[in-house]
């Protein structure tokens, strides 16, 4: 059990240390992330650059939860822009029979498609199709959830002539994406620790249940059971360490006394009886 929660902390640390250092890298300290396009430039006789909202929008999980999204438009002829939010179908009666370019983002490439006309556009700043709308050399608005109904984004001249030319921008700013970061890389460390931590101790602890089958220097060995000693063969001495039979030595002497007389004494080494001097 110790050994899966190991492997599910260090995981879990590995991908928020992941998201965390993803998010540091991507919205900085500041917490604010910035995409552009090239810049796009209109017909010289087209009105208007049209693009779904898709093409620019984040795509960011929980943006709207965790920051603020805008979107506007940045003039690369010093004229004045009119940016504007509408429902597709309110925009297209709007420029019915004026020629202008929709715009399309294809993996980083934008695509440019023109539909012809003769009209011109009503002045833009007083239609009230617009959900929202801004005007400027570099104007922009906030990009909320409510404007979500709005599928279509807008850019044209402030004066209602031809010929735009404009780098479209997103931008996204958020003041928690930051915290939040760095809590997932602290937190994703902690968990990598600790469950380096679980996997040692659980290698400890099969250390200290494994049995010990050699003795310490300077123990006594375990002692050994009754009835394994009692099952246990003896050893074979060698004939050369066995003990002397009994009274080996003293063999020739008890000869010795098994000759003499009965009730006699001891032999008597080196003394003569008279008869054997005469």
């Amino acid at each position: 059990m110790k050994l899966v929660s190991a492997i599910l902390a260090v995981l879990l640390g590995i991908a928020l240390l992941i998201l965390g250092s993803l998010g540091v890298q991507t919205f900085g300290t500041a917490g604010t992330l910035a995409l552009e396009s090239p810049t796009l430039e209109s017909d010289a006789d087209a009105y208007a650059l049209v693009t779904d909202v898709v093409s620019v929008e984040t795509g960011l999980p929980f943006s709207d939860a965790l920051g603020d999204t805008t979107i506007g438009a940045s003039s690369q002829n010093q004229k004045s822009l009119f940016i504007g939010l509408a429902a597709t179908n309110q925009l297209d009666e709007y420029l019915l029979g004026v020629p202008y370019d929709v715009v399309r983002d294809n993996e980083g490439n934008w695509e440019t498609l023109s539909v012809p006309g003769a009209e011109k556009p009503k002045d833009p700043t007083r239609q009230d199709i617009w959900i929202r709308r801004s005007t400027g050399t570099s104007p922009e608005m906030r990009f909320t959830p409510a404007s979500r109904g709005a599928t279509t984004f807008v850019v044209m001249n402030a004066a209602g002539d031809s010929g735009v030319t404009a780098q479209l921008a997103i931008g996204y700013k958020s003041d928690t994406v930051f915290p939040l970061s760095l809590a997932a890389i602290v937190l994703g460390v902690i968990l990598i620790a600790l469950g380096i931590w679980l996997a040692l101790r659980r290698r400890q602890a099969r250390r200290r249940d494994r049995p010990t089958t050699a003795a310490m220097p300077g123990s006594s060995p375990p002692p050994v059971p009754a009835t394994t000693a009692a099952s246990q063969p003896a050893e074979s001495v060698p004939a050369s360490d066995a003990a002397p039979p009994p009274n080996s030595e003293a063999a020739p002497d008890s000869k010795l006394e098994s000759d003499a007389e009965p009730g006699a004494g001891p032999p008597l080494q080196g003394w003569y009886r008279d008869e054997d001097k005469a």
